[in-house]
């Protein structure tokens, strides 16, 4: 595509846009805040969907999840010996 098509392109993309009441397309998203976890999501009233094949990947990531948790769980308790000079 050369570039005064993708420019065309662009440019009806716009024009579109602004007529039919949108947003231009080359908006840039600002993120404020910091992202959102899944539970807290959740513990605002969101809801998921789930899809075929979800649960299994849910039920993988949840198990990792305890995984890396029951690590550092451990590693906490781990005393290190004293470094003497």
């Amino acid at each position: 595509m050369t570039k005064k098509l993708a420019k065309n392109i662009h440019d009806r993309l716009q024009r579109v846009g602004k007529r039919a009441g949108l947003a231009s397309a080359q908006k840039q998203v600002v993120q404020t805040g910091p992202a959102e976890t899944v539970e807290q999501f959740l513990a605002r009233g969101g809801c998921v969907q789930q899809f075929p094949g979800d649960a299994r990947r849910l039920r993988y990531y949840q198990e990792q999840t305890e995984i890396a948790e029951r690590a550092a769980g451990t590693a906490e308790h781990i005393a290190l010996p004293e470094v003497t000079s």
